[in-house]
Protein backbone atom coordinates (compact mmCIF):
# COMPACT_ATOMS: atom_id res chain seq x y z
CA UNK A 1 0.00 0.00 0.00
CA UNK A 2 1.25 3.73 -1.12
CA UNK A 3 1.78 6.22 1.77
CA UNK A 4 -0.27 8.93 1.16
CA UNK A 5 -1.28 12.50 3.29
CA UNK A 6 -4.16 12.20 5.23
CA UNK A 7 -7.17 13.66 3.99
CA UNK A 8 -10.52 16.07 5.21
CA UNK A 9 -12.45 12.89 3.80
CA UNK A 10 -9.91 10.40 5.89
CA UNK A 11 -11.25 12.29 9.07
CA UNK A 12 -14.78 12.27 8.19
CA UNK A 13 -14.35 8.54 8.16
CA UNK A 14 -12.76 8.13 11.44
CA UNK A 15 -15.49 6.73 14.07
CA UNK A 16 -14.94 7.73 17.65
CA UNK A 17 -15.45 5.24 20.53
CA UNK A 18 -16.17 6.18 24.08
CA UNK A 19 -17.90 5.84 27.24
CA UNK A 20 -18.35 1.93 27.44
CA UNK A 21 -20.38 0.81 30.01
CA UNK A 22 -20.60 -3.01 30.81
CA UNK A 23 -24.43 -4.26 31.81
CA UNK A 24 -24.86 -5.34 35.35
CA UNK A 25 -25.14 -9.14 34.78
CA UNK A 26 -21.63 -8.81 32.49
CA UNK A 27 -23.17 -10.25 29.30
CA UNK A 28 -23.90 -7.09 27.48
CA UNK A 29 -21.86 -3.87 26.79
CA UNK A 30 -23.17 0.07 25.40
CA UNK A 31 -20.99 2.17 23.98
CA UNK A 32 -21.00 5.84 22.18
CA UNK A 33 -19.99 5.94 18.91
CA UNK A 34 -19.51 9.25 17.40
CA UNK A 35 -18.71 10.61 13.93
CA UNK A 36 -18.76 13.37 11.27
CA UNK A 37 -22.69 14.02 9.40
CA UNK A 38 -23.36 15.13 5.92
CA UNK A 39 -23.49 18.90 7.42
CA UNK A 40 -19.87 18.18 9.20
CA UNK A 41 -21.03 18.57 12.69
CA UNK A 42 -20.74 15.27 14.81
CA UNK A 43 -23.43 12.48 15.80
CA UNK A 44 -22.78 10.04 18.64
CA UNK A 45 -25.30 7.24 19.02
CA UNK A 46 -25.15 4.28 21.36
CA UNK A 47 -24.26 0.99 20.24
CA UNK A 48 -24.96 -2.10 22.68
CA UNK A 49 -23.21 -5.50 21.63
CA UNK A 50 -22.95 -9.10 23.64
CA UNK A 51 -20.11 -10.59 25.13
CA UNK A 52 -20.27 -13.66 25.65
CA UNK A 53 -21.54 -14.21 22.04
CA UNK A 54 -18.69 -12.30 20.69
CA UNK A 55 -21.06 -10.51 17.86
CA UNK A 56 -20.63 -7.39 16.65
CA UNK A 57 -22.56 -4.56 18.13
CA UNK A 58 -25.33 -2.67 16.59
CA UNK A 59 -26.41 0.59 16.57
CA UNK A 60 -29.14 1.34 19.37
CA UNK A 61 -29.63 4.57 19.00
CA UNK A 62 -30.33 6.80 15.47
CA UNK A 63 -30.66 9.47 14.10
CA UNK A 64 -28.97 13.46 13.59
CA UNK A 65 -28.71 13.40 17.55
CA UNK A 66 -25.83 13.61 20.04
CA UNK A 67 -26.74 10.43 22.66
CA UNK A 68 -23.86 9.93 25.23
CA UNK A 69 -23.43 8.90 28.57
CA UNK A 70 -25.77 6.11 29.09
CA UNK A 71 -25.93 4.32 32.45
CA UNK A 72 -27.58 0.86 32.99
CA UNK A 73 -29.78 0.32 35.89
CA UNK A 74 -28.52 -1.63 38.57
CA UNK A 75 -31.39 -4.04 37.85
CA UNK A 76 -30.44 -3.94 33.93
CA UNK A 77 -33.87 -3.16 32.84
CA UNK A 78 -32.67 -0.40 31.23
CA UNK A 79 -30.68 2.22 30.09
CA UNK A 80 -30.92 6.08 31.07
CA UNK A 81 -28.95 8.63 28.99
CA UNK A 82 -28.07 12.31 27.99
CA UNK A 83 -29.82 13.30 24.17
CA UNK A 84 -30.25 16.82 22.57
CA UNK A 85 -33.25 15.24 20.45
CA UNK A 86 -35.53 17.74 22.09
CA UNK A 87 -33.34 20.31 21.61
CA UNK A 88 -31.36 20.82 24.68
CA UNK A 89 -29.51 17.84 26.37
CA UNK A 90 -32.17 15.89 28.60
CA UNK A 91 -32.20 12.69 30.08
CA UNK A 92 -33.75 9.87 28.27
CA UNK A 93 -34.35 6.24 29.22
CA UNK A 94 -35.19 2.97 27.04
CA UNK A 95 -35.62 -0.37 28.13
CA UNK A 96 -32.43 -2.12 27.53
CA UNK A 97 -34.85 -5.10 25.11
CA UNK A 98 -35.43 -1.93 22.87
CA UNK A 99 -38.15 0.44 22.27
CA UNK A 100 -38.71 3.95 21.52
CA UNK A 101 -36.79 6.29 24.35
CA UNK A 102 -38.85 8.26 27.09
CA UNK A 103 -37.82 11.48 28.20
CA UNK A 104 -37.31 12.18 31.80
CA UNK A 105 -36.31 15.61 31.91
CA UNK A 106 -37.38 19.28 30.73
CA UNK A 107 -34.82 21.26 32.15
CA UNK A 108 -34.23 24.50 30.37
CA UNK A 109 -30.84 24.37 30.03
CA UNK A 110 -30.37 20.90 30.16
CA UNK A 111 -29.05 18.21 32.29
CA UNK A 112 -25.69 16.52 32.92
CA UNK A 113 -24.34 12.90 33.10
CA UNK A 114 -26.58 10.51 35.41
CA UNK A 115 -25.59 8.55 38.36
CA UNK A 116 -28.08 5.16 39.50
CA UNK A 117 -28.46 5.19 43.24
CA UNK A 118 -27.75 1.54 43.97
CA UNK A 119 -31.51 0.11 44.59
CA UNK A 120 -32.17 2.16 40.68
CA UNK A 121 -34.78 4.55 42.32
CA UNK A 122 -33.17 7.53 41.82
CA UNK A 123 -31.21 9.33 39.57
CA UNK A 124 -28.19 12.27 40.35
CA UNK A 125 -27.56 14.35 37.51
CA UNK A 126 -26.49 17.99 37.36
CA UNK A 127 -27.36 20.62 35.65
CA UNK A 128 -26.82 24.43 34.99
CA UNK A 129 -28.72 27.29 36.85
CA UNK A 130 -28.38 30.25 37.96
CA UNK A 131 -27.13 30.79 41.51
CA UNK A 132 -30.96 31.70 43.65
CA UNK A 133 -33.15 29.53 40.80
CA UNK A 134 -35.30 27.04 42.29
CA UNK A 135 -35.86 24.53 39.66
CA UNK A 136 -39.06 22.37 38.64
CA UNK A 137 -39.44 19.72 35.44
CA UNK A 138 -40.94 22.01 33.22
CA UNK A 139 -42.52 19.36 31.34
CA UNK A 140 -44.10 17.59 34.36
CA UNK A 141 -46.20 20.39 35.46
CA UNK A 142 -49.28 22.04 33.71
CA UNK A 143 -50.23 25.52 33.57
CA UNK A 144 -52.90 25.18 36.38
CA UNK A 145 -50.06 23.72 38.43
CA UNK A 146 -47.70 26.54 38.50
CA UNK A 147 -50.27 28.81 38.56
CA UNK A 148 -51.74 26.98 41.68
CA UNK A 149 -48.80 26.76 43.74
CA UNK A 150 -47.43 30.07 43.32
CA UNK A 151 -50.30 32.75 42.07
CA UNK A 152 -48.80 33.44 38.45
CA UNK A 153 -48.12 31.67 35.84
CA UNK A 154 -44.30 30.69 35.22
CA UNK A 155 -42.77 30.96 38.36
CA UNK A 156 -40.60 28.51 39.52
CA UNK A 157 -41.84 27.15 42.97
CA UNK A 158 -40.16 24.06 44.26
CA UNK A 159 -36.46 23.29 44.91
CA UNK A 160 -36.40 19.67 43.68
CA UNK A 161 -39.19 17.45 41.51
CA UNK A 162 -40.02 14.03 40.18
CA UNK A 163 -39.85 12.74 37.43
CA UNK A 164 -40.32 8.77 36.20
CA UNK A 165 -37.56 8.12 38.63
CA UNK A 166 -37.81 10.36 41.75
CA UNK A 167 -35.35 12.83 41.55
CA UNK A 168 -33.40 14.30 44.78
CA UNK A 169 -31.85 17.66 44.57
CA UNK A 170 -29.21 19.11 46.51
CA UNK A 171 -27.95 22.95 46.18
CA UNK A 172 -24.42 22.34 46.79
CA UNK A 173 -21.95 25.71 47.20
Amino acid sequence: MEKRALTIHDLSELKRISDVQIHPDGNQYIYVQTSVNEQESYNSHLYVGQLQEQTISHAWTFGDVKDHSPRYSPDGKSVVFLSNRSGTSQLWMMPTTGGEPQQLTFLRHGAGAPIWSPDGQQLLFSAPVAAGTIVYNEGERTREEKKRSTGKEGKRTSSCYEIKVQVRCKRVS
